[in-house]
């Protein structure tokens, strides 16, 4: 691969886009590590992905005027305060703990802007170095943001846990990697079609498209929730089958995640040969199927597991890319926006997983509360089936959009 001005851009924002979310992954097994309360914890994980979350289509109209590349850069440089959740924790371990909880929800809601900033930008810059081919792109910037959260977990407890709780070592290497984020960052493109039309203007245009957009925004939360619930509990849900160590403190969900990275990468490639609708139905129902028989997988060997985790996150990473692309696809004029209504407004709504998901624990076991809980996989099946049948053209149809 040629060192050209696209390969150094696809570098820069799937660098970015690692490490934005191996910093942004951590608080579910630093809640573990540390001993929070499990209701707390969740209600700090909603409360500051919702706050944050709600602004993502604000930044992505604002990326549309040529702002892509700062909100990039300064988004991915933001994150980094996750690290000092270690120092923070030790300083106010004293503290009452309504006192520390409110430092927590400050310093993650200060992170998570930075990752809402992050996203319609990205995949707006991403999207004009594929333009021909933006599922393939889309798809690449996500495996990347997979792989990512899929280090999350494990990179911080080994850290955090080798340390003895100084998880702001982790700066040594995330600040030159932000620095090689701002060399690398692609700048914006000058678009013939640039469309600087006001927030009303915009929302006009999505009213004439509002049932298509509107279905694939329902499915699109639906699937975000469900993992979100997943994710939030998965090292309880491991120690609840009898594992420890490493494997509960992010090594399993490495490989769930590295596995969704891959059905990213599959599935971004599988919708240029046969179409993004057709896909985005099927993996869907393959979504949901693979989702609820991994929540109720009893105690096997721990190679065996590992494998398991793997599979099932190819599985259930096939849909990761399609909502997007298809969303830029149907709006082109609004590609950013759209990507911060799919990205951002879904994770406002996701966010209440945490939360939920905590309560149906305490009530019904971890297990069975995330079986329950991925019930969601089927309403957003049924939208997904919405959508295809009022989409126009044939079964396979929404190939290449660019």
């Amino acid at each position: 691969m040629r060192w050209d001005a696209t390969t150094r851009g696809l570098v820069g924002l799937a660098l970015a886009h690692a490490v934005l979310e191996c910093n942004c992954g951590v608080w579910p097994v630093f809640k573990h590590l540390a001993g929070l309360d499990l209701y707390w914890a969740g209600a700090i994980a909603t409360v500051t992905m919702a706050t944050a979350s709600i602004l993502q289509p604000a930044f992505g109209h604002w990326a549309d005027g040529g702002r892509a590349r700062a909100m990039v850069v300064w988004g991915t440089g933001l994150t980094l305060l996750m690290a000092l959740l270690g120092p923070l924790h030790r300083v106010l371990s004293d503290a009452h703990p309504a006192f520390l909880y409110a430092a927590f929800t400050l310093l993650i809601l200060t992170a998570r802007m930075g990752h809402s900033m992050f996203h319609p930008a990205g995949a707006l810059l991403t999207g004009d170095l594929f333009h021909a081919k933006r599922s393939v792109g889309l798809g690449y910037f996500a495996a990347l943001g997979w792989a990512g959260y899929g280090l999350s977990q494990v990179t911080f407890s080994e850290v955090y846990v080798a340390s003895g709780g100084h998880s702001e070592w982790l700066l040594l290497l995330s600040v030159p990697l932000v620095a090689a984020v701002a060399l690398w960052c692609p700048r914006d493109k000058a678009h013939e079609d640039s469309n600087r039309d006001s927030i009303r203007t915009k929302a006009r245009a999505f009213w004439g498209m509002r049932r298509s957009v509107g279905l694939l925004f329902a499915a699109t939360t639906l699937v975000c929730a469900a993992n979100m619930g997943l994710f939030f509990l998965f090292p309880e849900l491991l120690a609840s089958k009898g594992y420890a160590g490493w494997v509960v403190n992010g090594g399993a969900f490495a490989f769930l995640v590295a596995g969704m990275a891959a059905g990213v990468l599959v599935g971004g490639h599988l919708a240029e040969r046969f179409g993004m609708r057709a896909l985005l139905l099927l993996s869907v129902a393959v979504n949901f199927a693979v989702y609820e028989a991994f929540v109720q997988v009893g105690a096997v060997p721990v190679p065996l597991f590992l494998a398991i985790c793997a599979a099932a996150g190819t599985c259930m990473g096939l849909v990761q890319p399609l909502p997007v692309a298809l969303g830029q696809a149907l709006e082109p004029r609004n590609a950013s926006l759209v990507s911060g209504l799919l990205m951002g407004w879904t994770w406002v709504l996701g966010s209440f997983s945490p939360l939920v998901v905590a309560f149906l624990a305490r009530e019904l076991g971890t297990s069975d509360a995330l079986s329950v809980y991925g019930l969601l996989n089927l309403a957003a099946l049924g939208c997904t089936m919405a959508l295809v049948r009022g989409l126009p053209g044939p079964a396979g149809c929404m190939e290449n959009t660019g």
